[in-house]
């Protein structure tokens, strides 16, 4: 007996007090409890990873977009400067051509009509006369040619105030008193009908009445 004890009391100041039973369970619980921590911990740093990646492709296509887009408006950019370089001069409504009239036999210039009335007031067939955007003016007779200018009068019957139309400088009359320059002929077609009329710009050449 007397060894039994010594060898319990000595048990007990080696090992000191024994371990409860909530002692045996706290070292797992806590080796439990720190696995849990790493998971999560490793979870979180995926999600984060991913939302970073996501984040970087997104800033990639906004990029692109914005890149297609500028391409988009280069190119239509180039469209509308290529469109406007082939268009056609008769087309336009207001280029500088159109604010002067030809000054040399040959040349044209695209204008519109501003008015058309009866050479005569209440006389309808006594020729008509019509004037344009860019100062021109031509006025034939109704029943005869007027100095060697065939009449055509018919060709102009469907004309219309604000229709497009192109004048040529067909002649110039020769011989003319300093300043007087009436007499010149041109020839203007309607754009909308394609219709020519070939007028003087006076009743009189130059040096008449």
């Amino acid at each position: 007996m007397a060894e039994e004890d010594n060898i319990s009391i000595f048990s007990e100041e080696r090992g000191g007090k024994k371990p409860t039973k909530e002692h045996k369970y706290l070292k797992p619980l806590l080796t439990i409890f720190v696995g849990i921590i790493l998971v999560a911990g490793a979870a979180f740093g995926v999600w984060y990873w991913q939302q970073d990646e996501m984040k970087k492709q997104r800033e990639g296509s906004d990029k692109q977009i914005q890149e297609l887009q500028k391409q988009i408006n280069e190119l239509k950019k180039e469209s509308t400067t290529t469109t406007e370089s082939t268009k056609p001069k008769d087309q336009s409504d207001s280029t500088a051509e159109s604010s002067a009239l030809p000054t040399t036999v040959g040349a044209c210039a695209t204008t519109s009509i501003t008015s058309i009335q009866n050479r005569i007031e209440g006389e309808p067939d006594m020729g008509k006369s019509v004037n344009y955007a860019n100062g021109g003016y031509q006025v034939a007779g109704g029943t005869s040619g007027l100095d060697n200018v065939p009449n055509s009068i018919q060709s102009m019957q469907d004309w219309r105030v604000g229709d497009q139309v192109r004048m040529c400088l067909v002649s110039i009359p020769e011989n003319c008193p300093a300043g007087d320059s009436r007499g010149k002929v041109y020839d203007t077609t309607n754009l909308r009908t394609n219709e020519t009329w070939q007028a003087q710009d006076a009743w009189h050449s130059c040096g008449g009445a």
